[in-house]
């Protein structure tokens, strides 16, 4: 998507860094901020994704941050919060912050997950290629390929399973190769025995038994979603296209 520019500015009063940084001062205690988001990034089910940076005295900015903004009374938000919390791995996105705010436009309170941010996503950058009639160089291809299974072994032995492995959902830098697994929104940790949705992952790269309603699967299905992705990569198009991705 095209980056809106935004402008926006407000003080959140309870912003919490995940994991306290001793260069920011941060103590792990909650604090005042004043957050300045620049342009929308992205949009999805479950909230938008914009550009942000954040003081604490308008002197030392920290960011830039993708801040992901979720409406607060769904449940979505607190799952996704959770494992994020509990993820800390090279190939997964990192959270900075957290804190939830009452936007003045609808009155409604908003959970803000502040994330690293990384310039853009594997499909930007498939897309970019195949615009100019030119696919991914194979080592690229092995590089991105190998840092998702690496990311995605992590979280399933962590008993998580993504549930929307596509390449919007995977950030990449392309002047380091560096490549991490973002959106959480649909992510769930499976238990035995215990039903989960069907009706879940992006049409184009839902595995079969999800297409056929289980409620019993396993993290397998996002091994479907990167064999999807790996096919994307290659010939610069979903591998099973449909009129409802």
């Amino acid at each position: 998507m095209s980056h809106e520019e935004v402008h926006d500015e407000f003080i959140a009063e309870d912003v919490t860094p995940n994991r306290p940084d001793e260069t920011r001062g941060e103590n792990g205690a909650p604090r005042r901020m004043l957050v300045r988001e620049h342009r929308k990034i992205g949009r999805g089910a479950f909230g938008t994704v914009v550009q942000a940076y954040l003081t604490q005295d308008e002197q030392t900015w920290y960011g830039p941050f993708a801040i992901k903004k979720v409406p607060a009374q769904t449940e979505y938000k607190s799952r996704e919060l959770q494992i994020l919390r509990l993820t800390d791995h090279p190939n997964i996105v990192k959270l900075e912050y957290f804190f939830t705010h009452t936007s003045p436009k609808d009155n409604k309170v908003y959970q803000h997950l502040a994330m690293e941010c990384l310039p853009e996503t594997l499909q930007i950058e498939i897309n970019r290629y195949t615009s100019n009639n030119l696919q991914l160089a194979i080592k690229h291809v092995k590089l991105y390929s190998y840092q998702i299974a690496r990311g995605m072994l992590y979280l399933h032995a962590l008993g998580i399973c993504h549930r929307d492995i596509k390449p919007s959902n995977i950030l990449v830098d392309p002047k380091t190769g560096v490549l991490k697994i973002c959106d959480f929104g649909s992510a769930k940790r499976l238990e035995p025995n215990q039903p989960s949705i069907s009706y879940i992952c992006s049409r184009f790269y839902r595995a079969p038994e999800l297409i056929l309603g289980s409620t019993q699967y396993t993290t397998q299905v996002d091994i479907w979603g990167l064999g999807c992705v790996i096919g994307e990569m290659l010939i610069g198009r979903a591998i099973f296209q449909g009129q409802d991705p």
